[in-house]
């Protein structure tokens, strides 16, 4: 198996933004969350919330950028707005053809 092969899985619609500033604070409540686990081990939910315009998006991205290798077992960007089904097949579609990229520079 190829080191590549052994990469976790990485599937973000979106690119890094290199000009992403500040939100420390944000970023590692958002993390601190995340990383509690229950009594089965399962990874409680997290939300971002506001108003349309204030960068909720952007935290989130940030987020899977920074902190992506605090989960071993991969990323997976799905959109809660649109049906499931669909983004799953092409995460795994996707991500068996080529994990090193993120998804938006694969098309």
């Amino acid at each position: 198996m190829s080191e590549e092969s052994k990469r976790p899985l990485f599937y973000v619609d979106f690119l890094q933004n290199e000009r992403f500033k500040g939100r420390e604070r944000e970023l590692a409540a958002l993390h601190a969350k995340l990383q509690q686990e229950n009594a089965v081990g399962i990874r409680p939910a997290a939300a971002v919330s506001g108003m349309g315009g204030i960068g909720k998006t952007q935290l989130a991205v940030e987020y899977v950028y920074r902190y992506r290798d605090a989960y071993p077992g991969g990323v997976a960007w799905l959109n809660a707005a649109e049906r499931l089904r669909p983004q799953l097949l092409a995460v795994a579609r996707d991500s068996a053809f080529d994990r090193r990229r993120p998804a938006a520079t694969r098309f």
